[in-house]
């Protein structure tokens, strides 16, 4: 069995060969093992993906991932452009300035104005080498929500590129789209303070500009989804600062669902991501008809899940991809590792359906201990 069946086989709920061992190596991990700045990887990535971040996963005994992006307002900009591409017809009414308006040897900012026929909105970002940090948010009154409109008409996404990532990579590791769940996007757009207080201040315009966004993503997701990519990860990252199921249900669970059925309908898997605290919401969770739910973070990384208790509650409706604490990887004691693969494989891989993943991206470790992350996982995680 390969890396692709196992994955999709453990995320579907069922019972492959082994354990699946597939995780996050983060930029800055890459920049170690590569000697490659972040612009130079992620350019040799797309150009080879099975000669760079999949033969690197190889080596390392992982079931290599591949993970694309859709394109975000003011938080990842430069990346996911060369994999998620817009022909030049999509900016007629959408006319993108920027500006550099700070530059200093760690970082740069950039203001950014948007154009369109009913007038303009602005906002600003600062960039580091391997992050961008939103200082100024697009959306900022009520009637700005009129202008998103004349966001770029998803029939002009140039899904070649992900086409082509996908077939490079082929049968030696899964492709997955990392794609904003409703509440992501209205956070992304608007900030989660003040998302937040429309929660209370204005639910009406609130669920106005939820339906909003959710009509614009489902038809973008379409789009993406006719590059053939068989996993969407949907991501609700602002979801787990503790909203409370009440909120869950009424403002965040109507929107995703329509997004979980869309893909699905499509013959997608979705992975439902939500990072941080969300022991109060696994069934509300669930109950978005998604296949499986990451990345579990676990309470030792300040998040509040414990694998055993999330299999017991959901595991029968939901399979589980997560809950290792990737802070082991740089232990001096390799046991540490075996330890922490046997706990997340005790708990969470009876019956099938789960997956081990880092509950975050890996950015200090000594990759002889991912190695053995790996051992582990392939001599204990037998079904």
């Amino acid at each position: 069995m390969n890396s692709q069946e196992r994955l999709l086989i453990a995320l579907q709920g069922g019972t492959p060969d082994r354990v699946p061992v597939a995780t996050w190596l983060s930029l800055r991990l890459l920049d170690q093992i590569t000697h490659q700045s972040p612009r130079q990887f992620l350019d040799s990535f797309v150009e080879d993906p099975g000669g760079t971040i999949i033969k690197i996963q190889e080596d390392l005994g992982l079931d290599p991932i591949l993970l694309t992006f859709s394109e975000l307002e003011d938080e990842v900009i430069d990346w996911p452009r060369r994999s998620f591409c817009w022909t030049p017809e999509a900016f007629e009414q959408w006319q993108v300035k920027t500006e550099i308006t700070a530059r200093d040897s760690d970082s740069v900012g950039v203001q950014r104005t948007i154009t369109t026929p009913k007038g303009q909105l602005t906002s600003a970002y600062r960039g580091e080498r391997y992050q961008k940090w939103t200082g100024e948010y697009l959306i900022k009154e009520e009637s700005d929500l009129e202008l998103l409109a004349y966001r770029p008409d998803p029939k002009y996404l140039d899904i070649g590129p992900l086409t082509e990532i996908a077939s490079k990579v082929g049968e030696r590791g899964l492709v997955i789209h990392t794609f904003p769940g409703t509440w992501y996007e209205a956070c992304t757009l608007r900030g989660l303070v003040p998302v937040c207080m429309d929660i209370y201040q204005r639910p009406e315009w609130l669920h106005r500009y939820m339906t909003e966004l959710t009509d614009y993503l489902l038809r973008l997701l379409a789009r993406v989804l006719e590059s053939g990519i068989k996993v969407i990860l949907l991501d609700e990252s602002w979801v787990g600062v503790g909203l409370s199921p009440k909120v869950f249900n009424e403002f965040i669970l109507p929107y995703d669902r329509q997004l979980v059925a869309a893909a699905q309908h499509m013959g997608a898997i979705v992975d439902y991501h939500n990072c941080g605290r969300v022991t109060a919401i696994l069934e509300p969770m669930a109950d978005t008809g998604a296949d499986a739910l990451e990345p579990l973070t676990p309470t030792t990384l300040n998040g509040d899940i414990q694998l055993a208790d999330a299999k017991k509650r959901v595991g029968d409706r939901i399979a589980l991809y997560g809950g290792f604490n990737e802070r082991v990887l740089a232990s001096d004691n390799p046991e540490d590792v075996r330890k922490e693969v046997r706990r997340c494989i005790d708990e969470a891989a009876t019956g099938g359906g789960y997956a081990i993943r880092c509950a975050g991206q890996i950015f200090d470790a000594k990759l002889s201990n991912i190695e053995i992350m790996a051992e582990e996982t392939h001599r204990y995680g037998k079904y």
